[in-house]
């Protein structure tokens, strides 16, 4: 489930939607914090609480032992998903990154982030 949601997540913040939206909220962040908020909330706060809802259900599973604080794992988990290529992308460039790259980059950190927190169960 993560690795497909951090999957997803990554395509939607290369999307030129997500950039230009990005970009015009910092640019506008000192003359329109307004706008910045909003951005946060419907943004990052909303994609922390979801993974933080299904981190809380892995931890009442007993499948997350070692997470004591689900909206912190949360947050570093979407900041570990971001990667090169959305980092590049901030600045407006291609990181050069195939599918195949990217697609092992997002398994390789959900399985590394579920064996931090203590997930023993085997990662397909």
């Amino acid at each position: 489930m993560l690795r497909e949601y951090g999957w997803l997540f990554q395509n939607l913040l290369l999307g030129d939607e997500a950039r230009s939206t990005f970009n015009n909220t910092i640019r506008q962040s000192d003359t329109h914090p307004e706008i910045a908020k909003i951005f946060l909330e419907q943004g990052p706060v909303r994609n922390i609480n979801l993974v933080s809802d299904y981190l809380q259900k892995l931890v009442e599973k007993g499948d997350l032992p070692k997470c004591g604080d689900t909206q912190n794992a949360a947050m570093q988990l979407l900041l570990m998903l971001h990667g090169r290529s959305v980092y590049w992308a901030f600045f407006g460039f291609d990181a050069g990154e195939d599918e195949e790259t990217r697609r092992r980059y997002v398994n390789e950190c959900v399985d590394m982030f579920l064996r931090g927190y203590g997930y023993t169960r085997k990662i397909d």
